[in-house]
C-alpha cells in the first residue's frame, strides 16, 4: 500500500474527508494483485509478531492476555481502515504500561476500559480540531526518548519469563521490579531459558538459510513444539504457557488460556473493579479517571504520530496526522466495548518488525544518521538523559527525607550509574555525528 507518497491537502480538507484518508488515496492510485500479495505477506508477518507481543503487554498491564488480543484485533483493524497512515500498526504498547498499570490497580478492568474510551473522545476532538498537524511538528528525536524507555520496559518485562522466575510480588516501579526478580533468582528454570534461546537462535540464523519464508513463521511453531515436548517428556521441567498461567470462564466452563471466542460486545462499567470487586460507576469515579484519560490521549496521540513518521521513513510515504488521530480516537472509543484496552501506534512493534526486516537487509533510515534529523535525535536524547539525572537526584532526596530502608541505597547508586553512562554515551554519539558533518 505504500508505493507512492500521500500528500495531505492541508487545512482546507473537510471533516468528512478525514476518515480513511490513506485507504482512499491508495484506491485512487490503483491497487492490484501484486500489491495485495505483498500486503498479505506483510500482514502475516506483523500478525505473527504482534500475537505474543499483544498478550505480553496485556499481562504487563495486569489484565488477562485475551484483552491484549482484542485490542490488537479491533483497534488494529479500525485504525488501518480509517487512519491516515498506509503502514501504521496499532495495538497495546509498552509505553502505555506505566500509565495503564496504576489505573488498573486503582480502578480495576472497568476503570481501565472507561479511561480508554474517555481518552478516545479526546483524540477524536483533537483530530477534528486539526491539532494533529501541530503535534506532528514535535522534533523527530523524541522517538529516541520513547524507544529507549520502551526498550527498557520491554526488556525488564521479559527477564521474568525468559528465566521462568516465580515472583512473590509484581512491583510497578522499574528498580523494585529488578529487585524482586533478583530475590527470585533461585526459581529460574533452565527449560524456559532453553526455549527462549532456541527461539532467538532461530530468528537470527534462519534468514541465512531460508530467504522466502519470514523467520518468525518458523521460529514460533518450533518453540511451541519444543515447550510441549519438554512438558511431556520432562514433567519436572515443564515450561509455563498461557494455558497454564491463565484461565477464563465461558458460560459454566473453566477454560485454560485464552477463551476460544472473538471479541464480544460488553459494557465497560460491567467489568470487574479493583481486586475483582464490583465496579461502582459514579461522577466522582469518572472525575478521578479524567487525568488518566488525558494521559492516554496525549501519550497515545504523540506515540501514534511518531510511529507513523517512522513507518513513513521505512516505506517512503507521508501520513495525514488529523485522520490518524481521528481513527485512533474512534478505535479507543469502540475497543473498550469489545473488551480491549487503550491502544496507540506501536513504535515498539514497528521496531520489532524492523528487526525482522533487517534479516532481509531492509533498514530504517534517518534515525541514526549524521544528518540534521540524526543530530536532532541526539540533542533531544541528551536533554532527556540530563532530565533523568535530575529525577535520579530527586528520587534520592525524597528517599532520604522519607527514611527508606538501607537496602535502597544500591537502587539509587545503580540508577545514577546507568543514567550517567547513558548521558555520556549520548554526548559521545552527538559529538561523533557533528564531527562526521565537518568531515
Amino acid at each position: 500500500m505504500a508505493r507512492t507518497r500521500y500528500t495531505a491537502e492541508g487545512s482546507s480538507i473537510r471533516a468528512r474527508d478525514l476518515p480513511a484518508a490513506a485507504l482512499r488515496a491508495v484506491l485512487r492510485e490503483g491497487y492490484g494483485r501484486a500489491d495485495f500479495k505483498a500486503d498479505l505477506l506483510a500482514g502475516v508477518v506483523v500478525g505473527i509478531v504482534a500475537l505474543p507481543l499483544a498478550m505480553a503487554l496485556a499481562i504487563g498491564v495486569g489484565v488477562p492476555p485475551q484483552h491484549g488480543l482484542y485490542t490488537a484485533i479491533v483497534a488494529g483493524a479500525l485504525v488501518a481502515a480509517l487512519g491516515g497512515s498506509r503502514t501504521q500498526v496499532t495495538g497495546p504498547t509498552a509505553a502505555f504500561i506505566v500509565i495503564l498499570a496504576p489505573i488498573y490497580t486503582k480502578f480495576g478492568l472497568a476503570g481501565l476500559l472507561i479511561s480508554g474510551a474517555m481518552g478516545g473522545v479526546v483524540l477524536i476532538i483533537t483530530g477534528l480540531a486539526r491539532l494533529g498537524q501541530f503535534i506532528e511538528f514535535i522534533p523527530h528525536p523524541v522517538t529516541t526518548g520513547f524507544t529507549a524507555g520502551i526498550a527498557t520496559v520491554i526488556a525488564t518485562l521479559q527477564i521474568k519469563d525468559l528465566l521462568g522466575l516465580q515472583l512473590g510480588r509484581n512491583p510497578e516501579h522499574f528498580f523494585d521490579r529488578l529487585w524482586a526478580m533478583w530475590q527470585a533468582r533461585g526459581t529460574a528454570s533452565w527449560a524456559e531459558l532453553a526455549v527462549a534461546a532456541v527461539t532467538f537462535a532461530l530468528l537470527r540464523l534462519l534468514p541465512r538459510w531460508v530467504k522466502r519464508v519470514p523467520a518468525p513463521l518458523i521460529a514460533l511453531p518450533v518453540a511451541a513444539l519444543l515447550a510441549a515436548a519438554l512438558g511431556h517428556f520432562l514433567p519436572g521441567h515443564a515450561v509455563a504457557t498461557i494455558a497454564t498461567r491463565f484461565h477464563a470462564t465461558v458460560g459454566d466452563h473453566l477454560v485454560a488460556g485464552v477463551p476460544p471466542l472473538p471479541p464480544l460486545p460488553m459494557l465497560p462499567w460491567h467489568a470487574a473493579g479493583p481486586g475483582g470487586a464490583p465496579f461502582q460507576l459514579s461522577f466522582d469515579t469518572l472525575q478521578a479517571l479524567v487525568s488518566g484519560a488525558l494521559a492516554v490521549a496525549m501519550l497515545g496521540g504523540i506515540e501514534s504520530l511518531l510511529s507513523a513518521v517512522i513507518a513513513d521513513g521505512m516505506a517512503g510515504t507521508r501520513h495525514d496526522p488529523d485522520s490518524e488521530l481521528l481513527a485512533l480516537g474512534i478505535a479507543n472509543v469502540i475497543t473498550p466495548f469489545l473488551g480491549g484496552i487503550p491502544a496507540t501506534g506501536a513504535i515498539a512493534l514497528l521496531y520489532l518488525v524492523g528487526f525482522v526486516l533487517s534479516f532481509f537487509k531492509i533498514g530504517i533510515p534517518y534515525i541514526h544518521e549524521s544528518g540534521l534529523v540524526g543530530i536532532g535525535f541526539s540533542v533531544f536524547v541528551v536533554v532527556i538523559a540530563a532530565l533523568n539525572l535530575v529525577l535520579d537526584f530527586d528520587f534520592i532526596e525524597q528517599g532520604a527525607q522519607q527514611g527508606v530502608p538501607k537496602y535502597m541505597e544500591w537502587y539509587a547508586g545503580f540508577g545514577l550509574l546507568v543514567t550517567l553512562v547513558w548521558l555520556y554515551l549520548e554526548i559521545l554519539r552527538l559529538l561523533a555525528k557533528l564531527a562526521s558533518r565537518r568531515d
